[in-house]
């Protein structure tokens, strides 16, 4: 679906093999021996016309489609890595329909008040806290969003839907360090950097965001790469957020165009970073992908066994 960058291959999973599904932009699933874990909620994906005409609702048909062609179960969490509605707008629904806990900034909270989700179904967090979840360990760093965003500031009440793109406001940003006994996955859903951030952090795999990336300079490129695929030494960097999400997900994914974004610019760059012992690929659609297949073997989640 992008091209110049390969899709991992699907595989049928046994119970205890740690799977990942691929929903478009950031929301990834996580499965492991019977516990789910989703990043970020965003499956309705409105149309550009309907952003720039009006008011925005989670679409109750797109979500129902999207969660049984992923094979999406009963949730243990939902963290969301920031409340702008590409990533957070079917969020608190899907908590709502699946189960679980929603995870997030005190915007997010807002949502899932909205929702009428029971205040002991929404966590706040602020980053640097741990949260464990059947075989997972869930770390949460706060992170800058890419730069020049829009909709900065918070969401201070719930919010009703229907309601403006701009009422989805940033709130605060997360990266989630997700480990398991065999393997380290760090989810960076936005791009931008703190130097120093992950000093310390090894990942077999990193979901990295390359949204409006292709925008930046050179410089601001590469010491992006440094800074989340230098620090953390992944086999694996697995591309995300290239997508067009005013597409709904009704068949392939295609790139963000131009001049929305300038993903082929991204994608050139990223394959001048990378070294012959990091893979980049992207992900198929909906499909299982088992992680400890596609990195060759974990080096390890640094947990107990």
């Amino acid at each position: 679906p992008l091209p110049g960058v390969p899709t991992l291959p699907t595989s049928n999973l046994s119970r205890d093999r740690l799977a990942a599904r691929f929903f478009g932009v950031t929301t990834v699933h996580f499965e492991l021996e019977g516990t789910q874990i989703l990043i970020d909620g965003f499956f309705s994906r409105p149309g550009l016309l309907q952003i720039l005409a009006g008011r925005i609702k989670p679409d109750d048909e797109r979500i129902s489609k999207a969660l049984t062609a992923g094979r999406v179960g009963t949730l243990s969490a939902l963290f969301v890595a920031h409340s702008h509605y590409d990533h957070a707008l079917d969020s608190a629904r899907v908590v709502k329909r699946n189960g679980g806990v929603l995870m997030g900034s005190e915007s997010t909270a807002n949502l899932g008040r909205a929702e009428g989700l029971p205040a002991n179904r929404i966590k706040v967090i602020q980053g640097g806290e741990s949260f464990s979840f059947g075989g997972f360990d869930v770390t949460a760093y706060q992170s800058p969003h890419s730069p020049d965003a829009l909709f900065e500031g918070g969401i201070t009440a719930p919010l009703y839907p229907p309601a403006r793109v701009s009422d989805y406001k940033e709130g605060g940003n997360f990266s989630f360090l997700i480990r398991t006994k065999n393997c380290s996955i760090l989810v960076h859903p936005s791009a931008n950097y703190l130097p120093g951030l992950f000093e310390g952090v090894q990942a077999d795999v990193v979901f990295l965001s390359i949204g409006k990336l292709g925008e930046q300079g050179d410089v601001f490129i590469r010491t992006y790469w440094a800074e989340t695929i230098g620090r953390t030494n992944p086999r694996l960097v697995i591309l995300t957020h290239w997508d067009d999400f005013f597409k709904p997900l009704d068949g392939r994914l295609t790139p963000m165009p131009v001049p929305l974004d300038r993903i082929s610019k991204a994608i050139r760059a990223i394959a001048g970073l990378a070294d012959r012992e990091t893979t980049v690929a992207v992900m198929p659609l909906y499909e299982p992908v088992d992680i400890m297949s596609a990195t060759g073997g974990c080096n390890g989640g640094n947990l107990p066994k």
